[in-house]
């Protein structure tokens, strides 16, 4: 029978998946299923499709999460796709942009750098303790 895409990818990816190997399934099913699509599609036509760092309308704009989706499943405790649904940081419109990929790849949280902040926030958690 066929099914949606998203029904599809809840039950291979992640803990479903038996080549499951920690949070990045959850991370890339979170940024497709229906709600992530909407999400960015929310934040293009909110920002015209314009980079709202240099301005431009040329080439591919992509959505940036301003604070990181890893930083954020992190504090969030987001283990599950259930988790990530029901977490409302994760759909603030104002934690979302449109970028070139140009200025997307200068941003402070792209990519590696993400790491970096992550592993802070477990530092600081962990002298709280």
């Amino acid at each position: 029978s066929k099914r949606c895409v998203s029904c599809w990818i809840v039950s291979n990816t992640g803990e479903n998946n038996s080549r499951w190997r920690g949070s990045k399934g959850l991370k890339l099913l979170i940024r497709v299923c229906a709600k992530g699509v909407a999400w960015k599609k929310s934040i293009l036509k909110r920002d015209g499709r314009i980079c709202q760092i240099c301005g431009t309308t040329e080439g591919k704009v992509i959505v940036d999460h301003i604070k990181p989706l890893g930083l954020i499943t992190e504090e969030n405790n987001i283990k599950s796709y259930s988790d990530a649904l029901n977490c409302r940081e994760l759909w603030e419109e104002s934690n979302g942009r449109a970028l070139c990929r140009s200025c997307h790849l200068q941003t402070d949280t792209y990519g590696w750098n993400t790491l970096h902040l992550i592993n802070n926030y477990k530092k600081l958690c962990q002298t709280q303790v």
